[in-house]
């Protein structure tokens, strides 16, 4: 008796190992290229500047990967200051990088409301992203918490390391 149940719990422990291991697996083929961290983490506020990956401006469409693309198309559009053209990004997060890049270079948060009327968390990032650049707390105290705390963290944090 005292055998059969030590033979149940190998085989159990066995199944166990298993079933995560096949776990760990699935978890780790998903694609993280476009994951979005709502949280702002440990650094928050990080502007995210792209430079220019097209050799000829305005030759987007003709790019091959739809990655140059992208990328083309942001920098055409803070060339530009021209949100639209962040329309034609098919990443959702370069798509996102995109529309504060052109947010940051004409300082307007309505961009900010406009372009992410849904998504709360973009939305107040990049409203972060103007008032970091600006150093500017007024836009944080227009926010709800926590996005006021972490906003005026990274408006804080850029602040102090202008006086350094």
């Amino acid at each position: 008796m005292l055998q059969k149940i030590a033979v149940a719990a190998v085989v159990a422990f066995v199944l166990l190992g298993a079933v995560i291991f096949y776990l760990n697996q699935q978890q780790a083929s998903q694609p993280v290229e476009d994951e979005f961290e709502p949280d702002f983490g440990e650094t928050p506020g990080i502007v995210v500047s792209l430079g220019n990956p097209a050799p000829v401006p305005g030759n987007c469409p003709n790019l091959e990967s739809s990655y140059d693309r992208d990328l083309c198309w942001s920098f055409q559009a803070g060339e530009e200051k021209n949100v639209r053209l962040c329309d034609n990004i098919v990443g959702e997060a370069r798509n996102a990088i995109c529309i504060e890049e052109v947010a940051r270079q004409l300082f307007d948060k309505s961009i900010c409301e406009q372009e992410f009327p849904s998504n709360v968390d973009r939305k107040y990032h990049c409203i972060t992203q103007l008032a970091r650049e600006q150093a500017e707390y007024t836009l944080c105290n227009q926010m709800p918490s926590p996005y006021k705390e972490k906003c005026a963290y990274a408006v804080g944090e850029e602040l102090i390391g202008t006086v350094i």
